[in-house]
């Protein structure tokens, strides 16, 4: 965890650095980096290369983007994503850091991947970097990435009305399922959707924010409880790791699903209709239910910031505003 946070306190500095020396500051939460004689080619290109800092959650913030866009410009996914099938369903091309070479293209990403972007694609492509969290927009993050993409490509293009764009833009998620199960994800999603139950699913684990969630874990718990006592069974998801790091017994826990899922087939899972929601932190699997339109029972990871997260994350698309059910 310690070395997590001084990696993301590195690649700050470096960026920062970054900014100062080629680019500017649009707004508080916002720089750009545009090189001398830049030629924008039709390319746009999701900055997905470090998952230390652009966790699985930022990744699907950009697919209303590349719904809207996809047939007026060439997208690029630029990292080993577990969920590159997915923008692949969408017609975005997937290609490596190392080996990618492009010019001409449009860069969009978190503020503190400034550094690592002007290392390999500097000099020949402009980068939007965004701080996610303290952006100052109050509507959905999906719907502000979407203004702030919109802003720059009227840089090139007088004709694009920012303000129309967004009124027709469509924020919805496409379906999407994971068709390459392995054995036991195959047997696990069928045994579940045979049974005569209501799922919740139960995630108390988060990637980032690791201090201000210990504090709040026991209110995740807590409703996991109370939706068993109402007679909802409870699925527990996370990863292997997480299993092999929390020695805790869940005692209202009817599957225990850790490490038996990868990130994509949670798509498979909310798609069943016997699963009526989640129970978790602000987190990956919240977004992917939001996708289904299923219940969110949610604790927000910091509760001072609490109302600014409604209005941003939670969800993230605005045409799925109602099915929050709980938000402590």
């Amino acid at each position: 965890m310690i070395k997590y946070y001084l990696y993301k306190i590195l690649n700050k500095v470096l960026s920062r650095v970054v900014y100062i020396r080629n680019g500017k500051k649009i707004e508080r939460e916002i720089f750009e980096i545009i090189p001398k004689n830049f030629e924008f080619q039709n390319k746009i290109v999701l900055s997905f290369w470090d998952k230390n800092l652009m966790h699985l959650g930022d990744q699907l913030f950009h697919v209303p983007i590349i719904k809207n866009f996809i047939n007026r410009y060439e997208f690029y996914v630029c990292g080993e994503s577990p969920l590159n099938p997915y923008f692949e369903y969408l017609s975005a091309k997937i290609c490596g850091y190392k080996n990618f070479k492009i010019k001409g293209a449009i860069f969009i990403g978190k503020d503190d991947m400034a550094y690592s972007f002007w290392k390999k694609f500097g000099k020949e492509n402009f980068y939007i970097g965004i701080n996610y969290a303290v952006l100052q927009y109050e509507e959905k993050i999906t719907v502000s990435l979407l203004r702030i993409l919109l802003s720059a490509l009227k840089k090139f293009d007088e004709n694009i009305d920012v303000d129309k764009e967004l009124n027709r833009a469509d924020f919805s998620f496409p379906i999407f399922e994971n068709k390459n199960l392995n054995e036991e994800e195959r047997k696990i999603l069928e045994n579940i959707s045979k049974e005569d139950k209501k799922f919740l699913v139960f995630n108390n684990y988060v990637a980032s924010d690791y201090i201000s969630t210990r504090k709040r874990v026991n209110l995740l718990e807590k409703i996991a409880e109370e939706k068993k006592k109402e007679g909802y069974s409870i699925i527990h998801i996370g990863s292997k790791k997480d299993k092999i790091n929390d020695k805790k017994n869940y005692n209202f826990v009817d599957y225990d699903l850790r490490g038996k899922l990868n990130p994509l087939t949670l798509f498979n899972l909310f798609n069943l209709s016997n699963v009526y929601g989640i129970i978790s932190f602000d987190t990956f699997p919240m977004h992917v239910a939001s996708i289904f339109k299923k219940d969110l029972y949610i604790v927000v990871r910091k509760e001072e910031r609490k109302e600014i997260y409604r209005k941003k994350f939670i969800p993230c698309y605005p045409e799925a505003d109602d099915i929050v059910k709980l938000y402590l």
